[in-house]
């Protein structure tokens, strides 16, 4: 009797590619996304694919105004995955990518609509029952919830198994990932924010954020290796950290579409921002000084910022950070900064207080006839002045 001959299948699952457990992920992935596809009342998603997981579908927009087209936003979460898996809290990952790509949808005046996600693991796991295939699925509720949440579509994605292309500090991790995606979103120039109504005088409003966001990862994770060891990740005095600094990004963007007009049928803006800054990679100096301040010959005096989150205050101790650092690295305590005229500035605040977000003024818009800079009375270390450049 001849021996028994495995299929060839088995060899790319023994080389690191479970190609039917993907498939098994990608039908549960697919039924969630289905499950979205009526949570936007602008879009309609034309199924096509006869209950196959990775068939054909598309969508068009309804009931929008003359004008309006489309613009897409790709983004992912940096090394915060690390932390995320470190905490146990792969349910909320979903909000670190989705906070970055609508971000830069909202920021210029758009209307977040439609996630496209693509996920690179490690491996999905052994098999159905793993710890590892349980935390990517987490991912994905996590996904949903944040759709469901807001309104949006999640349209489709990609998942695909990457083997060595994908690594960790920690070897013992539960999921080893890269997560990345689109935000599809309505744009249109009626509503548009591009800065060019920006004036001296005009006063800037700060949205506190609780958290780390999806920036600064890898000085944190660094800020944890020098404060705990290279196992941090496994160091039960590190634990509580972890936590904090796995918490998920705060989602501003229904508010920020709301105030620029997105709920009214003509686009009128409930409050008109002049520029809208979202503190991502590069923070104060990246994306308010270098894209915009000196860009446009501004300057602006950052006097009242919001106190940086706990953990983003230690991380920046340990890591030895002095305040340009800091704030060249991290928001410091608030993801989002908006410009206004000065007498839009306390309903901007009520608004922002009702939508459930914290805010404050912060700032000014104070010349336009030196040389641009930006200063930030520091609240990482109180007294000190951070001056850009």
């Amino acid at each position: 009797m001849a021996d028994f001959v495995r299929p060839q299948a088995d060899l790319y699952k023994q080389d690191g590619v479970n190609v039917p457990l993907g498939d098994i992920f990608s039908k549960f992935s697919g039924t969630l996304c289905q499950q979205t596809y009526r949570n936007c009342p602008h879009l309609v998603v034309h199924d096509l694919s006869d209950g196959l997981f990775r068939g054909p579908r598309f969508f068009e927009s309804i009931g929008l105004p003359t004008g309006t087209g489309f613009h897409l936003a790709p983004d992912g979460i940096g090394t915060k995955q690390i932390i995320t898996d470190a905490a146990f809290r792969h349910k909320h990952s979903a909000r670190d990518w989705v906070a970055m790509c609508a971000g830069d949808v909202t920021r210029y005046g758009g209307n977040p609509a439609l996630l496209v996600n693509d996920l690179s693991v490690k491996s999905l796991g052994a098999d159905e029952e793993s710890s590892t295939f349980h935390a990517a699925c987490k991912l994905m509720l996590g996904l949903k919830e944040v759709a469901d949440e807001n309104g949006y579509v999640m349209y489709n994605g990609e998942t695909a198994e990457l083997g060595p292309c994908i690594s960790s500090d920690n070897l013992q991790a539960t999921l080893m990932y890269i997560w990345s995606g689109i935000v599809f979103g309505f744009f249109n120039r009626k509503n548009a924010i591009t800065g060019k109504d920006v004036r001296v005088g005009q006063k800037i409003v700060a949205l506190r954020e609780f958290g780390p966001r999806s920036n600064g990862g890898s000085s944190m994770r660094k800020a944890f290796n020098m404060r705990f060891g290279s196992n941090w990740y496994a160091e039960n005095e590190a634990q509580a950290y972890i936590q904090k600094a796995a918490e998920p990004s705060a989602l501003y963007d229904n508010f920020l579409a709301y105030m620029n007009g997105w709920s009214s049928d003509d686009l009128s803006p409930i409050v008109k921002s002049s520029l809208i800054v979202h503190l991502t990679g590069g923070s104060f100096r990246g994306k308010f000084y270098e894209d915009f301040l000196k860009r446009h010959g501004f300057s602006a005096v950052l006097d009242d910022l919001y106190d940086p989150p706990e953990i983003l205050q230690l991380c920046g101790n340990w890591r030895g950070f002095d305040s340009a650092g800091f704030y060249d690295t991290f928001h410091g305590g608030q993801g989002v900064i908006v410009v206004m005229d000065k007498e839009d500035v306390s309903g901007y605040i009520r608004s922002a207080i009702a939508a459930g977000h914290e805010a404050k003024e912060c700032g000014e818009i104070t010349d336009r006839s030196g040389e641009p800079q930006l200063i930030i009375d520091s609240k990482f270390k109180k007294g000190e002045t951070v001056t850009i450049p």
